[in-house]
C-alpha cells in the first residue's frame, strides 16, 4: 500500500468540507463548529480533517485546535461535489464524511469504520427523489469511505458522472420538484452518486435508517410506502399510529 494513500498513524478519521465565497469564515463554518463540538462530546478521541478554501483557519478560529488536519485549496469547487474531492484528499484510510449541518448523537457512528473492512462505501437512504423505486437515493451528508484503489476509483466515477449531470428537476422520472424554486439543480451531487452506486452495489453498505434523520426524508414517506404492517389492518389507522408514536 502506498504510504501516501494509507499512512499508518492516520488510519481512520472524520472529514468535513467547507466552502466560503469570499474565503472568510461564514455560516457553514459556524455550523461546522457546532457539529465538531457534538462529535468531540460523543467521540472525544475522534481525529478530524477539514477540506476548505478558508486560509489560516486555525489562526483566527477558536476551535481550530480541535482540527487535526486542514486541507486548504483556494480554488475548491463550490458545489456539493466538493465532498468527493475532500475524500480524495483525505489523510485517512478509513473515512467518515459529515456535512457541516450535522449533530452527532451516538457513538455508534464510529462503527462505520468496522463496516469499511468489507466495503468501500457506506451511506443512508435519502428522500424519495427517485419516487419510490427499488434503488432510492443515498444522502451524501453521511458517508463511509475506504481510501483503497477501488474506493478511489468509485469516487472518481462519482465526480465524472457529476460533470455530465443534467438538471435533475428536468429528468422524466423525477424527483419531485421543490415548490417555489426555479434555479438549476445540477450542483447537487446525489443524482450522480445514485448512478455510481447502482453500478457498484456490492461495494456500498446501506446503513440502518436511524443513522441519519432529515426532515426531507419523511416528506413523501406515506406516498411511497410499499406495504403497511400493523394489527390494525387499515392503512389510515396505521398512518395515524405512526404519527402518534413520534414524540
Amino acid at each position: 500500500m502506498n504510504p501516501a494513500i494509507h499512512p499508518k498513524k492516520y488510519s481512520s478519521g472524520y472529514i468535513y468540507s467547507i466552502y466560503s465565497k469570499d474565503y472568510k469564515p461564514n455560516h457553514a463554518l459556524r455550523q461546522f463548529g457546532q457539529s465538531l463540538a457534538s462529535l468531540k462530546k460523543t467521540l472525544p478521541n475522534a481525529k478530524v480533517a477539514l477540506y476548505t478554501n478558508i486560509s489560516d483557519i486555525k489562526k483566527f478560529w477558536n476551535q481550530g485546535d480541535q482540527i487535526d488536519f486542514v486541507i486548504y485549496e483556494k480554488d475548491m469547487i463550490q458545489h456539493h461535489i466538493s465532498k468527493a474531492h475532500a475524500l480524495l484528499k483525505s489523510p485517512f484510510f478509513k473515512n467518515i464524511f459529515l456535512d457541516s449541518d450535522t449533530i452527532i448523537k451516538r457513538g455508534i457512528l464510529g462503527d462505520i469504520f468496522d463496516v469499511l473492512e468489507d466495503y468501500e462505501l457506506a451511506g443512508c437512504y435519502s428522500r424519495c427523489w427517485s419516487q419510490g423505486t427499488i434503488y432510492p437515493d443515498i444522502n451524501t451528508g453521511l458517508l463511509g469511505f475506504k481510501k483503497n484503489k477501488k474506493g478511489i476509483e468509485l469516487i472518481n466515477q462519482w465526480i465524472n458522472l457529476h460533470k455530465t449531470q443534467v438538471d435533475w428537476c428536468k429528468l422524466p422520472r423525477g424527483p419531485l420538484k421543490e415548490q417555489g424554486t426555479n434555479y438549476d439543480h445540477t450542483h447537487y451531487d446525489q443524482l450522480s452518486f445514485r448512478e455510481m452506486w447502482i453500478k457498484n452495489k456490492k461495494n456500498l453498505y446501506i446503513l440502518p435508517s436511524y443513522f441519519q434523520a432529515r426532515i426531507p426524508h419523511f416528506k413523501e414517506f406515506f406516498n411511497n410506502m410499499v406495504i403497511y404492517h400493523g394489527v390494525q389492518m387499515n392503512i389510515e389507522d396505521i398512518q395515524r399510529g405512526i404519527l402518534k408514536s413520534i414524540k
